[in-house]
């Protein structure tokens, strides 16, 4: 977002409930303070900000009491670390690196003992050895300092020196949204689940979609999916070999997917990945709520919440299992290279793993002991928890729109690339369906909003003068969320008594489970509306999502 933007977010947060939190920097935050109040109020939270002034870090440590402050952060760049490494006083003498990083070790053992997560703003440091290599030597070694006192590094491209010598503020305007964000993930109590890092994990339940590969297979197919060392996959490679290396020493590894199960296992099966099917103990794939899925995995594998990471590009994803297994680790799949190393880095403290670590014969052959042990697991595509009270917390907006007469682009991508939720699989044309418009046919979108923010249009259907439904589709990317429910709810109300032209694909299940709902009677290969028998799920009393209508159809 830019500043304008986060201002008009910010400014809407003063009905949100409060959130007290203590900001312990040296530095100026300047603009940094809006987009940091902008992320809060995308989560409906109204921060209250406290922080110390310009360079009255040490003073501030002794006069905050971090028991009055919801949240306690840190935000450290090099010099609070060692004074001489700040450029603000010039360059000093020559000082040994020895004597360097003996500073940097006494200041992390007393900033270990503050409260709440410290983040570290890596910054290009002056020359301080006359030596180069010396120099890049010690800003690794702080690096890797912090980082093993559970400290979360910044991406390097964040600071930026003029505007520190200039104002006091080290990141520019373009990277003051980024910080925030980070900020705001490290504090935000979504992201704070309650577990105990000193005790190890034993599994990493890992997404399949845009996590362990680039791409969604039931759109894109096999073919389009990419995790090759190279490209847009190249972040996807690294993670799966990251598993790899847990999985060698003892770490059990599962897929969680909303696919179906020969979707799920086309790319092991075709050599794609770096992983196979034989390094999970479980690869579970439906259409069910990923925490029911991971909680039925644990009964059969006899462990504990806490003994799970869970791993998602998806923040809805993330939220949903956090609210319902709140033992469970999560971490967020980056959308950004520049914070792909944090996750790792994340991922693996959770396990206490490191290279003296002893491998038994039992760590190697642990994946297959309980592979045994699920042999003739079957999930529940239909268990989960309640998500009402969930789903209402997104605060979600569906607007509809008639595209009849106006741009359809969007409209036919949809209809043209979806799979999952697809009526027929049936593919096009921009001329057909000008056609069926002509002859009194109607084309509807649906743009879905929450307080993440916009999804874009989502859901497509073209309906022709007969009320027969041609085309009925739902991108991926929202299941879960009761669109496809509200939208149907919506066509009753705007008049339509329609029949969905359904052809059996072999991708379309979730559409097929739609249909199962009794709100819905077959006709042959027809599905009709029974508005007599429509089931909670289309019922007004409990409405998830607040109708926007823009069509005129109603």
């Amino acid at each position: 977002m830019n500043f304008l933007e986060a201002s008009e977010i910010a400014d809407k947060a003063h009905s949100y409930h409060n959130c007290n939190l203590l900001l312990l920097q040296s530095f100026e935050l300047g603009p940094l303070e809006v987009f940091l109040r902008a992320h809060f109020a995308t989560a409906e939270v109204n921060l209250n900000l406290t922080y110390p002034s310009f360079d009255t870090l040490g003073m501030a440590l002794r006069t905050y009491s971090a028991e009055h402050y919801d949240n306690v952060c840190s935000v450290l760049l090099p010099w609070d670390l060692c004074g001489a490494l700040n450029w603000r006083t010039g360059i000093t003498q020559r000082i040994k690196t020895a004597d360097i990083l003996a500073e940097v070790q006494a200041r992390l053992e007393d900033i270990a003992q503050w409260p709440g997560p410290k983040i570290y703003l890596p910054a290009p440091l002056p020359p301080m050895t006359n030596d180069h290599a010396e120099d890049e030597f010690i800003a690794f070694t702080i690096k890797a300092m912090i980082s093993r006192m559970g400290g979360i590094i910044a991406s390097d491209t964040l600071f930026s020196l003029s505007p520190y010598l200039r104002s006091g503020v080290p990141v520019s305007g373009n990277s003051c949204d980024d910080l925030a964000r980070l900020i705001f993930s490290a504090t935000s109590t979504q992201q704070q689940t309650q577990f105990d890092t000193s005790s190890p994990a034993k599994i990493v339940c890992t997404d399949l979609d845009n996590t362990l590969w680039s791409g969604i297979i039931g759109e894109d197919g096999p073919d389009g999916i990419m995790c090759a060392n190279e490209g847009k996959g190249f972040i996807h490679f690294i993670y799966q070999s990251a598993l790899k290396r847990l999985q060698e020493q003892g770490v059990l590894l599962a897929a969680i997917t909303r696919n179906s199960a020969e979707l799920a296992l086309s790319p092991f099966q075709s050599d794609i990945t770096h992983l196979t099917e034989d390094d999970f103990v479980s690869v579970v794939a439906n259409y069910g709520s990923k925490s029911a899925n991971i909680a039925q995995l644990l009964e059969e594998l006899n462990l504990g919440e806490e003994a799970v990471v869970f791993v998602d590009d998806n923040p809805l994803e993330i939220e949903e299992v956090a609210h319902a297994l709140p033992k469970v680790r999560c971490l967020q799949f980056p959308h950004s290279e520049a914070e792909f190393p944090q996750l790792i880095a994340e991922l693996y403290r959770h396990f206490h793993i490191n290279v003296e670590t002893n491998i038994t014969q039992e760590d190697l052959e642990r994946t297959q002991l309980y592979r045994t042990r699920l042999a003739g697991l079957t999930a529940q595509a239909e268990s989960g928890s309640d998500l009402a009270a969930y789903l209402k917390d997104l605060s979600m907006r569906l607007t509809i729109h008639n595209r009849s007469q106006s741009s359809r682009t969007r409209a036919i991508q949809l209809i043209n690339k979806t799979n999952q939720f697809n009526l027929n699989g049936i593919r096009w044309t921009d001329e057909e369906i000008t056609a069926c418009l002509e002859n009194g046919g109607k084309l509807y979108t649906a743009e879905l909003e929450d307080r993440h923010g916009n999804h874009g249009e989502i859901l497509a259907c073209l309906i022709d003068s007969n009320q027969h439904v041609h085309a009925f589709v739902m991108s991926c990317r929202v299941f879960e969320r009761r669109v496809e429910y509200h939208f149907t709810r919506w066509l009753v109300d705007a008049g339509y008594q329609p029949t969905f032209q359904f052809l059996r694909t072999d991708r379309n299940q979730p559409i097929q489970i739609f249909f199962g709902n009794d709100g819905f009677a077959r006709q042959g290969d027809h599905y009709r509306i029974q508005p007599e028998h429509l089931s909670n799920h289309f019922s007004k009393e409990n409405q998830l999502i607040h109708i926007r209508d823009l069509s005129g159809s109603s």
